[in-house]
């Protein structure tokens, strides 16, 4: 990273120690709002076709995953992460289909 002929992005779940972070750029995400997951549902299942009808599957989606997560916290907390939900909501869209 000293020489940069090559770039390197590095993805990690872990904190990186001293000598790695001085020379880089850290993103931390924090953790989505209600209508973050709603959005990010939408958008996996449906595109940007929106029909109303499918509100409440959307709304129970997004909070099955949050309580799946409340669920989970005594043994491993925050076991399931937002690419887990990407990756269901899109095997959802690839098996469903929906009258849109």
């Amino acid at each position: 990273m000293d020489h940069p002929r090559v770039s390197t992005v590095i993805l990690t779940n872990k904190l990186l120690d001293a000598a790695k972070t001085n020379r880089a750029l850290q993103v931390l995400q924090c953790s989505p709002s209600e209508n973050d997951l709603h959005s990010l549902a939408w958008g996996c299942l449906f595109g940007i076709n929106h029909n109303v009808r499918y509100n409440s599957m959307v709304s129970a989606l997004c909070s099955s995953f949050q309580q799946a997560n409340r669920y989970t916290e005594g043994s491993r907390k925050d076991m399931f992460h937002l690419r887990d939900f990407i990756y269901f909501l899109r095997y959802l869209a690839k098996r469903c289909t929906h009258g849109t």
